[in-house]
């Protein structure tokens, strides 16, 4: 009797151990299938980007004032920003054309999470362009400029040896996003062009009174600080030093 008991429970040990270990839960919800019962709320990026756009990625998008169908932007993905409680920006980066006087573009949705999923309350499409060769600009969220996050942009190309980039901010309001200031100079190089005397330039934009100026600090063959005041909407350079740019 006592070897038939540790028998049995030899036995349920060995099927404990044989059982899978519990998963931890997934971020991207299930979708419903025929039959069963309705999936838990879709909250991942690709979830916004169908929601921002109204259809899955890829997506190409022509705006009203397009002169040929070549100055289309095809938006391939979406990246979520964080606003705020339950709001959220999903910003989009669109490909141009091949040519080298193509650009690209970016695309801003203003999405609201909600228990049964994303709702969009907002739509901006093609709202910074730049670069080449159809690229979109580059593009980071800075939290030290602005009062609220700021889409800081960075695009630029190179003509027959000269390299410059520039610089947009776009301020997330609650509202809406807004174009603070563009075409700030932050890169030159005109090594390309010149065997010798070549120049080079980097701006940083550095943060100072937030919701009233920022300075861009220039480094390399010019040495500047060039601060920028709120004037309205929009923030403008208070001095217009020499910088090099294409």
């Amino acid at each position: 009797m006592i070897r038939t008991r540790l028998t049995l429970c030899t036995l349920a040990l060995v099927a404990a151990c044989q059982q899978p270990a519990e998963q931890p839960e997934a971020h991207v919800a299930p979708r419903a299938e025929t039959g069963t019962a309705a999936a838990t709320p879709a909250h991942s990026e690709a979830d916004a980007f169908q929601v921002a756009w109204g259809s899955a990625a890829p997506v190409t998008y022509r705006a009203p004032d397009a002169a040929t169908d070549d100055e289309a932007m095809t938006y391939s993905k979406g990246t979520l920003v964080p606003l705020g409680g339950d709001r959220f920006a999903l910003v989009s980066e669109g490909q141009g054309g091949e040519g080298h006087v193509s650009a690209g573009a970016l695309a801003i949705h203003y999405l609201t999470r909600t228990p049964a999923g994303f709702t969009r309350t907002g739509a901006w499409p093609n709202i910074v362009d730049g670069g080449t060769f159809g690229a979109p600009p580059e593009w980071t969220i800075r939290t030290d400029l602005t009062p609220a996050p700021a889409l800081v942009t960075k695009a630029g190309g190179t003509w027959q040896g000269y390299s410059c980039s520039w610089s947009n901010v776009v301020e997330l309001t609650p509202e809406r996003p807004i174009l603070r200031t563009d075409a700030i100079p932050v890169a030159y190089d005109d090594g390309g062009a010149k065997e010798d005397g070549a120049e080079e330039m980097e701006g940083e934009l550095t943060p100072d009174m937030k919701g009233r100026s920022f300075s861009v600090r220039y480094t390399g063959d010019r040495t500047e600080t060039v601060r920028y005041a709120l004037q309205g909407q929009r923030y403008e350079a208070m001095t217009s030093p020499d910088l090099l740019t294409c």
